[in-house]
């Protein structure tokens, strides 16, 4: 009798043991889009909205040695979705290690590319987008604490509506003189009559540059998940540029049958890389307890040009990473969608073990101003230092809010 309760007993615990054994471990998944390959690994962008753009908005995914994760099957463009086991190193770019991996695009097949006439004419500078950001503006909602520079984006169904556009903002832009070799935009609008409007609709964003020497055009236009995208990019990088502030109209033409099935529409400068954009350089800086004079440099450009944009109403996106004494992140977003929507600030000190381990989202309006404040350094006799240490911080008022980072800029040889 004993015997057949031991028998029992054993086979109840190998029953247990090998339900322990397929316990489901839990993982997460991400969407994003692939920016960078190499032999064992993929950079990607997580989409807007993703939770793991907490940690950073570039991931950096280690492939395991298994045929079907082989990264030339996932070219740079393609939109993934990646499982992982939760942990994510806090480095920059952001790490895990992918469990499994499988394209979005070849699995849905929601995305597909436009080929369409593009035009491209001088507009001048005109302050907060000369207004475009109103009703009329079709993604106007996309770009209010965007983290993909966005440029205002117009569509015209008929010449009516063309010619009421220019009788508007004739004041606004400069619309009868073009600039060098690029025409006006009355020239350009000559062959656009009744006819052209019957099977074709004209879209039109407006795209700032820091100077009168840079040149853009709508590069790629994409429907995806039924939003028409009008992809932006720079033509060219000069050396040598004019410090002359300028804006210029980027016209698309689109046949109405490729319309059919668009819900939205959105126009995107990638890029976010080129002298005198709204993103130049990198969008996070980086605040290391030691000395280290190139990546305050870095800071000391960035934080001074999101402080310009500022100042010009231009919409901006930075990312803060402070290290504590102990080696610890505390990473602080700042986005400024222009003075009606002004700031949305969140700081996340989660990973901080002597903080307050929360993540606290605040937003300003657009009267609050962005600023540096030189902090005074009390120095021994005979003491020197060749850095200087600023405080940026958004003031209203005269009254400072809480929420302010310092940075250590070097100084200038003498």
């Amino acid at each position: 009798m004993k015997r057949i309760v031991f028998i029992i007993v054993g086979l109840l615990l190998i029953v247990s043991l090998a339900g322990c054994g397929k316990e489901k471990v839990s993982t997460y998944t991400f969407k994003g889009r692939v920016i960078e390959k190499y032999d064992s690994s993929i950079l990607v962008e997580p989409l807007e909205g993703e939770d793991i753009r907490r940690s950073a908005d570039k991931i950096s995914v280690a492939l395991p040695s298994m045929p079907e994760l082989n990264p030339p099957a996932f070219p740079v463009g393609t939109l993934v979705e990646i499982e992982y086991d939760g942990n994510i190193a806090e480095t920059y770019p952001a790490q895990v290690t992918a469990i499994t991996l499988r394209t979005l695009i070849d699995d849905e097949e929601q995305t597909s590319l436009l080929e369409v006439p593009v035009t491209v004419v001088y507009a001048n500078w005109a302050e907060n987008f000369g207004g475009l950001l109103t009703n009329k503006c079709l993604n106007v909602s996309k770009m209010v604490f965007s983290d993909v520079p966005r440029m205002p984006l117009l569509k015209f169904e008929s010449k009516a509506e063309l010619e009421a556009f220019q009788n508007e903002y004739q004041d606004t832009f400069s619309l009868s003189y073009g600039y060098d070799e690029m025409p006006s935009f009355e020239e350009a609008i000559t062959n656009y009559d009744d006819t052209f409007f019957e099977e074709n609709t004209l879209f039109l964003a407006y795209k700032e540059a820091g100077s009168g020497s840079f040149r853009f055009t709508i590069s790629d236009v994409k429907k995806e998940n039924g939003t028409l995208i009008f992809i932006i990019s720079q033509t060219n990088h000069p050396d040598v540029y004019t410090e002359d502030m300028a804006g210029w109209f980027l016209m698309a033409e689109v046949k109405n049958s490729d319309l059919e099935d668009v819900t939205s529409f959105d126009a995107q400068f990638p890029e976010g890389v080129s002298k005198g954009s709204a993103y130049e350089e990198s969008d996070t800086l980086i605040i290391k307890n030691g000395k280290d004079d190139e990546q305050d440099k870095q800071n000391e450009t960035r934080i001074k040009k999101f402080i310009d944009h500022v100042q010009n109403g231009i919409n901006d996106y930075i990312t803060i990473i402070a290290y504590t004494i102990e080696g610890d992140p505390i990473t602080t977003t700042i986005k400024y969608g222009g003075p009606e929507a002004g700031y949305l600030v969140t700081r996340d000190t989660t990973k901080d073990q002597f903080g307050s381990q929360e993540i606290v989202e605040k937003e300003y309006d657009g009267d609050y101003q962005a600023v540096l404040a030189e902090e005074p350094l009390e120095l021994m006799p005979g003491e020197v230092h060749n850095y200087t240490y600023w405080t940026f911080k958004l003031i209203k008022d005269g009254e400072e809010d809480v929420f302010m980072t310092t940075f250590r800029f070097p100084k200038e040889a003498e």
